[in-house]
């Protein structure tokens, strides 16, 4: 994976366009790869936006592995988005044993923070 590469993968049913951009590849020596991506043409409920309907997550880290699983064709290359802010936080967690990876599929990951933004459980 490459920052700037940008995936078609195993969306959810309302959201055939969505594509996943890669961000950001590390390693870590107990996790492996780390990727980091953004995921766009979403529509997830939340409250904070005005419209009350968020199209994008600027940065999600997950393993490898998940990616493997979730990914099904690179659609194209591009510049990489903003994510600086959404990495340092995570990372800042992560050093401190406080923030994790994703290990599921990006799908159930964007319905998983739906949930969290919208206050469904």
């Amino acid at each position: 994976y490459q920052p700037g590469q940008v995936w078609k993968y195993q969306t959810r049913p309302a959201e055939p366009d969505s594509r996943v951009t890669i961000l950001r590849v590390d390693s870590a020596s107990d996790l492996g790869y780390i990727v980091h991506i953004a995921v766009d043409g979403l529509s997830i409920k939340s409250p904070q936006n005005q419209d009350g309907v968020a199209k994008t997550i600027s940065h999600l880290p997950f393993a490898e592995a998940a990616i493997n699983s979730s990914l099904t064709e690179l659609d194209r290359t591009g510049p990489v988005p903003e994510f600086r802010e959404g990495y340092q936080n995570w990372r800042d967690g992560f050093d401190q044993r406080k923030a994790g990876i994703w290990t599921v599929s990006v799908a159930d990951a964007v319905t998983v923070r739906e949930s969290g933004l919208s206050g469904s459980k």
